[in-house]
């Protein structure tokens, strides 16, 4: 076990760990782009801290998600400059581009919410 925890592992679980983190952020914008969200701005002009506040909300998602997927392009770099074998870098640095399908988690889901009832 500890030949498959050496530093390359340690940076690949780190890149999609950061790639979890820019999803979140990316999902955590959304609401700031959605219609209802947009139609606030009447309310915003009644009250200028408001406007502030949201405005600093979404900046600082927007920056989060900038600085974290740099940092992941750049432990991409890196661990593909010790030249590894792909069957070792693939698997741990796979991200897909949108959610695991409901039908993968849903066991998952169940088996854990059975050990917490019980």
């Amino acid at each position: 076990f500890e030949n498959l925890l050496n530093d390359s592992t340690y940076d690949m679980l780190e890149y999609r760990a950061l790639h979890c983190l820019a999803r979140l952020a990316s999902q955590a914008m959304k609401p700031y782009y959605e219609e209802s969200f947009l139609s606030m701005e009447d309310h915003v002009n009644v009250n200028p801290d408001v406007d502030q506040i949201l405005r600093g909300e979404l900046e600082t998602l927007r920056r989060l998600n900038q600085v974290v997927l740099e940092q992941a392009a750049e432990i991409e770099t890196h661990v593909k400059s010790q030249n590894l074998p792909m069957h070792q870098i693939m698997p741990n640095m796979f991200v897909r581009k949108t959610p695991c399908p409901l039908t993968y988690s849903s066991p998952l889901l169940e088996e854990f919410l059975q050990k917490q009832g019980n």
